[in-house]
């Protein structure tokens, strides 16, 4: 009897204890002998949700970094607009202008160089590495996904072409009659004025003056007598249109009515035959994605181009090994720009400054790099959405419900403990008085043998 009371009593202690433990660490399960099946179960679920917590502050941190980004690609377009208007802004005289473009030109380079999380992001620290580019052959190449090591060999079979419209003037290079047309090209379109008698080069340099409307220049051959109107850009989406208002104005060459379209270049990658836009081509293959832009007019094979490096890396995945890759472009001002030249030749001294003269061809350059810097922040804008938003998203749902999987098994119910405090108090309260009353019992049949025994 006396046995079973103090077993009693000892699981007593042991479950007061136990509730007392539970309350003070705040979990139901403190060993696995608690409950072996659900320990096993605690124990995946709290590794799930360690592995979801880090993913979401990585995430988050990656948002913070993205929305630093998107700001100094902002920075960059705002400057790129103030450079365009100073060179529009007639009232400027050409110092003043030039000071403003510098001022721009500066401000630019110091965001691209920006450090960002430690990396230059913008200044060309978030992209693949590249060796082996011949800059004669290969403009530009841009990697958004490639093993390191990963090799790009092209052999360019034809180069792209601008659309071209010719214009014959009399045998002193002059305009052979009154008329008037509308020049038209990718970048839009301006109403020209012609006189008989006007000379080719004049009428060239007011096409040239405005170039950057249009995206169509002038140049005139004196041996042949012509005027020559070019589109800027090359590929079949560059034109060039003359619609006569007025007079005549017959040009040659397009489609024999006053349009042309230029061609797309075409070449093998890899050995995969590909035409592109222009002299651009965005390739997918095999786990390697790049956009590669060809040297004006270059023909025949490149150098081997190696891969290596890697861009910037995100861990947004609870799974481990999983990751998001973000490849952004160089923005510095010698990087920026297009077929017209680069940003960089605008600064003072350069052949596209404001004392050059070259004003439209400059237009033009802003234009090419702002396009540039609007597909960076479109690339931005993208990841920050589809990817980094997304991720927090699910990763903040995924993480409330491993919490609430982790606390319906783990969380204390603090007033079951109370109660379960207070019932086992009683009951080894109970037991204790058992023990005591046995104790008074066996006492009394001691005293008893005493007296029988005359002791």
């Amino acid at each position: 009897m006396e046995r079973t009371l103090l077993n009693r009593l000892a699981e007593d202690q042991a479950a007061i204890a136990l509730s007392v433990l539970r309350k003070t660490t705040g979990k139901n399960i403190n060993h696995a002998a608690d409950d072996p099946s659900a320990f096993v179960m605690l124990s995946q679920l709290q590794s799930q949700l360690t592995a979801a917590s880090k993913a979401a502050t990585n995430a988050t941190a990656a948002a913070q970094l993205v929305a630093f980004a998107e700001t100094e690609t902002a920075s960059i377009g705002k400057q790129l607009q103030t450079i365009r208007t100073a060179l529009l802004d007639e009232s400027l005289t050409p110092e003043q202008a030039q000071a403003v473009v510098d001022e721009a030109l500066a401000s630019i380079d110091r965001s691209a160089s920006a450090s960002i999380g430690g990396r230059n992001w913008l200044g060309g620290g978030a992209q693949y590495d590249v060796s082996n580019v011949n800059r004669s052959q290969v403009a530009e190449i841009q990697v958004a996904a490639a093993a390191s090591g990963r090799q790009v060999h092209a052999v360019v079979t034809q180069t792209a072409q601008q659309a071209q419209l010719a214009y014959q003037g009399d045998n002193d290079n002059k305009v052979t009659a009154d008329a008037q047309f509308i020049l038209s090209g990718r970048r839009g379109e301006i109403t020209v004025s012609a006189t008989a008698g006007q000379t080719l080069q004049t009428l060239a340099d007011a096409v040239n003056q405005q170039s950057y409307q249009t995206g169509v220049t002038a140049s005139v051959n004196a041996t042949d007598h012509t005027l020559t109107f070019t589109s800027v850009d090359y590929g079949s989406r560059a034109s060039a249109r003359i619609e006569v208002l007025s007079g005549s104005f017959v040009v040659s060459g397009g489609d024999g009515h006053g349009f042309a379209q230029g061609e797309d270049a075409r070449a093998l990658i890899n050995n995969a035959e590909y035409r592109g836009d222009g002299n651009r081509f965005n390739i997918d293959q095999n786990g390697l994605r790049l956009s590669i832009e060809f040297a004006a007019g270059f023909t025949g094979g490149t150098s081997t181009m190696v891969v290596s490096g890697e861009p910037l890396r995100f861990a947004l995945d609870p799974n481990l090994g999983s990751s998001a890759l973000l490849a952004l472009p160089d923005l510095h001002t010698a990087r920026l720009g297009g077929p017209s030249g680069s940003l960089d030749q605008l600064a003072s001294g350069g052949p596209l400054s404001v004392a050059s003269g070259n004003r439209a061809q400059a237009i033009r350059v802003v234009d090419e790099a702002a396009a540039k810097v609007g597909l960076a922040e479109a690339k931005l804008g993208g990841f920050a959405q589809a990817t980094v938003n997304t991720a927090i998203s699910y990763l903040n749902e995924l993480t409330t419900t491993l919490s609430d999987a982790v606390d319906q098994i783990d969380k204390v119910n603090v007033p079951r403990e109370d109660a379960l405090i207070s019932h086992y108090q009683a009951l080894a309260s109970n037991t204790l008085a058992g023990l005591t009353i046995l104790n008074q019992q066996r006492m009394q049949v001691v005293d008893l043998i005493r007296r029988i025994a005359g002791i």
